[in-house]
């Protein structure tokens, strides 16, 4: 009989020292994430109240770039294996003007769960919905998930917005089912997500609008890659349907094309720009793109461009053909009020083709076929 009361016994200590264990490993978590050094945000008055069944934490994250942001979490941790959540928590709301949108002026609800190998981090944000004599905001069903290793370091990331919508005075965007991943190559700490690093990328939407402009459909799938340590390449390579763009102030009408495939790369970008995405940067490296590939579907009639493009504050270079298996003038017909566009096309066999080169530091600067281009004014 006594043998018997010895299991219960046993199977408490197990447990109680199943506690400890959690609670140091919850322990661990907090401190990889707190001792992560980096140079766009600080944490400040940490307070951790370790439990036995519990432990909570509490502290602030402040940025280091005079944005004047600043959020508050709050964490809880479970130190049991059973329980459904490693921790628990939520995020104060940083943005003064939505305090009174928000319900506890609170900003979004996080979980962490146990993955295999890891942790799955997921936030769900409030819903937003304002609106004022400016204009309005709607953000729905907002959420993150964020999947890292053992050492809180993420390993992939999701976003998805089920709907959102801004409008301000003249200016309107609205879209639906907006998904973004990203797997990366090497794991990545959870402050430098917001700077680019190696890895595949996939963004897709439905329904974009932006004033008259719309997309139905939208998918790219885009590969990061760096050459070195201070230059990054990235290959777009995607589709988009239904595109309709107001060109009615230049062309008189819309340009709608069925479909759009796209096969581009941005070569070339350096450090500078890429880690503060500094404009200015931007400008006076340059950027280089090589359309590989971009096709434009109309009326089952099908537009090629291929070629390549430099552009910086100091010179802005193109070489580009642009092959249609129709006439273009039979594909765009506002071509009409500008004498026609089948002038510009030479044809070969059943392909009508356009050879465009342009230099800003030569004379002339724009040349068609190797010809020089006059000039039309689409104003």
């Amino acid at each position: 009989m006594k043998k018997w009361l010895i299991i219960p016994i046993i199977i408490g200590l197990l447990f109680i020292i199943h506690i400890f264990y959690m609670g140091y490993i919850n322990e661990n978590i907090l401190n990889n994430f707190v001792n992560n050094k980096n140079s766009n945000y600080e944490i400040t008055d940490l307070n951790f109240k370790k439990g036995f069944l519990h432990s909570k934490a509490i502290f602030i994250i402040k940025d280091k770039l005079d944005l004047n942001f600043s959020t508050k979490i709050n964490v809880i941790f479970n130190n049991n294996y059973f329980s459904k959540y490693v921790a628990q928590g939520n995020l104060s709301n940083p943005f003064y003007f939505l305090d009174q949108y928000l319900k506890d002026k609170g900003l979004a609800n996080f979980t962490l769960t146990s993955e295999q190998k890891g942790f799955n981090l997921r936030f769900k944000f409030q819903d937003i919905n304002l609106s004022n004599e400016g204009g309005d905001a709607l953000l729905k069903n907002t959420s993150v998930s964020i999947l890292t290793n053992k050492n809180m370091q993420a390993k992939h990331i999701c976003l998805n917005i089920d709907k959102a919508r801004f409008a301000q005075f003249y200016s309107k965007l609205s879209m639906r089912d907006f998904n973004y991943k990203k797997h990366f190559n090497y794991p990545v700490p959870l402050g430098d997500l917001l700077q680019p690093k190696e890895g595949i990328e996939e963004l897709q939407f439905h329904s974009f609008a932006f004033n008259n402009n719309k997309i139905a459909s939208f998918y790219s799938r885009n590969i990061f890659h760096f050459q070195g340590k201070n230059k990054l390449k990235i290959h777009f390579q995607g589709k988009a349907n239904d595109i309709v763009l107001d060109m009615n102030s230049k062309f008189y009408q819309n340009l709608n094309f069925d479909k759009v495939d796209f096969d581009i790369i941005w070569d070339d970008i350096t450090k500078n720009s890429y880690n503060k995405f500094n404009i200015n940067s931007f400008a006076k490296k340059g950027l280089k793109l090589d359309i590989i590939d971009l096709a434009l579907y109309k009326d089952n009639k099908k537009i090629d461009i291929d070629g390549n493009a430099f552009i910086s504050d100091q010179n802005d270079k193109a070489s580009i053909q642009i092959s249609s298996t129709e006439e273009p003038d039979k594909i765009f017909a506002w071509g009409q009020f500008f004498g026609g566009l089948n002038q510009y096309f030479i044809r070969n066999n059943d392909l009508f083709i356009m050879n465009l080169s342009y230099d800003s530091l030569s004379n002339p600067q724009l040349k068609i076929n190797s010809n020089q281009f006059s000039h039309i004014d689409l104003n």
